[in-house]
């Protein structure tokens, strides 16, 4: 029977190299990442679900509705940062020598990883700081609103 095997299998055992496996590590970190997502996803959807609720824009300052955008700007931040540290060192270390043109790819994606995911979190950080120092005024907000335009941006200017 014709078995079918892939070329990186076959330069792999060329060059000497083991073939890519996910080891018990990745799987923990990924089931933490996977964790992380969902309890960044689920924030959301309380924090937006209260804002949904509200009437006025002075019901947003309530107690309640702060310390959700305190923990929502937290999750984002933390899952940010491990999402982009994660990345950066999956592909330092499964970066391929000699092949200049996958380098340079893979240079060029860890630099709009570490570029898009820095600023991220730096405009997350500035919310939850404003948002802890300024709870009943809106300066926040506008982070918040600044973060959202930042995203689609970023998602328009992308190389192709």
């Amino acid at each position: 029977m014709f078995t079918s095997v892939s070329p990186y299998y076959r330069i792999s055992k060329l060059r000497g190299l083991s073939s890519p496996t996910v080891s018990d590590c990745n799987k923990i970190w990924t089931a933490i990442l996977a964790l992380l997502i969902a309890v960044d996803f689920s924030m959301m959807m309380v924090y937006y679900s209260t804002a949904l609720h509200a009437k006025l824009f002075v019901q947003l300052t309530t107690h309640s509705s702060v310390a959700v955008e305190k923990a929502m700007n937290s999750a984002i931040l933390i899952t940010d940062l491990s999402l982009a540290s994660s990345l950066v060192v999956l592909l330092q270390r499964r970066r391929p020598d000699g092949f200049t043109n996958t380098d340079s790819t893979i240079k060029l994606i860890i630099a709009l990883t570490i570029g898009t995911s820095l600023l991220t979190a730096v405009v997350n950080l500035i919310t939850l700081i404003l948002v802890s120092i300024y709870p009943d005024s809106f300066v926040w907000i506008a982070f918040d609103l600044l973060e959202s335009k930042r995203e689609s941006l970023a998602l328009s200017l992308r190389p192709s």
